[in-house]
């Protein structure tokens, strides 16, 4: 018996938003006070403000942790 000639089915594209791949303002912004942070502690010797400055990149990392599972 032959075979059926295969068509592609043409539907429609799903509604849903894609996700960007990129990052968004609130995590650059907050990824370049954590720079600016670690920098400054880092020129001056101090090692509080080079602590500090990890915690905008940590709110940062758990910000679009929290975005993916949404």
């Amino acid at each position: 018996m032959p075979r059926k000639k295969q068509t592609k089915k043409i539907g429609k594209k799903s509604t849903k938003k894609q996700k960007s791949k990129g990052l968004d303002t609130l995590t650059l912004a907050l990824y370049l006070i954590s720079f600016i942070l670690v920098v400054f502690g880092a020129w001056y010797h101090q090692i509080y403000w080079i602590v500090i400055g990890f915690i905008p990149f940590l709110v940062a990392l758990w910000y679009e942790h929290m975005k993916k599972h949404i």
